[in-house]
């Protein structure tokens, strides 16, 4: 096992494998002292280098000084000029793009492509084994032998297994891009408010600067690992419609209008929960403010007697975001129904159509198309 000097275990996946990183073999001895008794904290791994704060904070630093060197050139700007909230705003956004660098922009939307192109295997694999179960020649050409039944069940097994790989590969490059990008954002939110003069922090609330080091970046670490999913929701659309035009024909048409109709529903949704989020945030930050108030002034509290007055006023502002939390909950509650519900209704109106075009019934095309229907995903849904 490695350790640094100060007796610490480090993570062992710099010196794993490729095959262990693949199949995510490296933390198994962890896992195994897991099962002979309750982990200690000494027991825990350091974050690999990569991951530590602090190499975050200066790759993040020198990507942000670089972005604004960039910027003031293409603005002609001279250094004592402060830079406007545009200009701050296409600042961020060019230093996070340099921040996440080669592994979120190349290496994850390739997994996700190899990942998405084989999961268009598994319904045609199917249809082939399940024609072939039925008596009939898988695809119209495959002859009826052992040998072929053998391989294309072997095939499919086969493809399932490298989507699983590839689907964690990906997952774990974004969540990796996006626990890095938390971390830059939360500790350069820190740093700053750190060296504000005191006019400066009189413009932000302690509630406010909390918030955004807190659910600002958690918003942002969840939009960089679904980034990807919206060009791949329109590949994944056009390669699952393709497919089910040659499965089951023009009812597959019907199928996707039901799909166009259900976006205005999510789009209502996701417009109230941003509202929500929005009124939610205000109310924690007036109660992270008066908790502040409060402790910074204790001793005026307790001279006038105002304990009373502050506890009231903390737990008004405790019931409004309480509130704000439950009606969030019920909305995202149904939110979650209506999307599971969704493609049931998609399933069930594409194949009424097939059936009443006089399409030809078989288990090899109905399970076939109910396949490519259950992994055909709007990027909202």
């Amino acid at each position: 096992m490695l350790t640094t000097p100060g007796d610490k275990v480090c993570s062992p996946e710099d010196a794993s494998s490729l095959f262990s990183r693949l199949l995510y073999l490296w933390p198994n001895s962890l896992f195994n002292l897991a099962k002979q008794r309750a982990l200690q904290v000494d027991d825990l791994w350091t974050l690999p280098p990569v991951d530590q704060a602090e190499a975050v904070t200066r790759r993040f630093s020198a990507a942000w000084s670089a972005a604004a060197a960039k910027q003031r050139e293409v603005k002609q700007l001279p250094p004592n000029v402060p830079l406007g909230k545009a200009d701050r705003e296409a600042v961020f956004t060019n230093a996070m793009s340099s921040f996440v660098g080669p592994t979120f922009w190349v290496a994850a939307p390739l997994v996700k492509l190899l990942n998405s192109t084989i999961q268009f295997a598994f319904p045609i694999l199917l249809f082939g084994v399940v024609a072939f179960i039925e008596g009939t020649e898988p695809f119209g050409f495959l002859p009826l032998t052992r040998e072929v039944g053998f391989c294309l069940a072997a095939a499919l097994g086969l493809m399932q297994a490298i989507k699983s790989v590839t689907e964690n590969a990906y997952f774990f490059l974004t969540m990796r891009s996006g626990w890095q990008v938390r971390t830059a954002v939360t500790t350069g939110v820190f740093g700053k408010s750190l060296r504000l003069s005191a006019s400066a922090r009189q413009q932000r609330t302690l509630g406010e600067m909390v918030n955004l080091m807190q659910v600002d970046a958690t918003k942002l670490e969840m939009f960089v690992g679904q980034f990807h999913i919206l060009w791949d929701g329109l590949y994944q659309i056009a390669g699952y419609c393709a497919m089910l035009g040659v499965m089951i024909g023009w009812p597959t048409a019907l199928g996707v209008i039901v799909m166009v109709l259900s976006i205005p529903v999510q789009l209502r949704i996701m417009q109230a929960t941003g509202r929500g989020e929005g009124r939610a945030a205000h109310h924690a930050d007036g109660r992270v403010k008066s908790v502040n108030e409060a402790m910074q002034s204790m001793g005026s509290v307790k001279m006038y007697s105002w304990e009373d007055r502050f506890c009231a006023l903390i737990e008004r502002h405790r019931a409004s975001e309480m509130a704000e939390r439950r009606h969030l909950a019920k909305l995202l509650s149904f939110a979650r129904s209506y999307m599971m519900a969704v493609p049931l209704i998609v399933n069930v109106v594409a194949f009424v159509g097939y059936a009443l075009s006089n399409g030809d019934i078989k288990a090899s095309t109905l399970f076939a198309a109910l396949a490519a229907f259950s992994n055909l995903r709007f990027p909202l849904m």
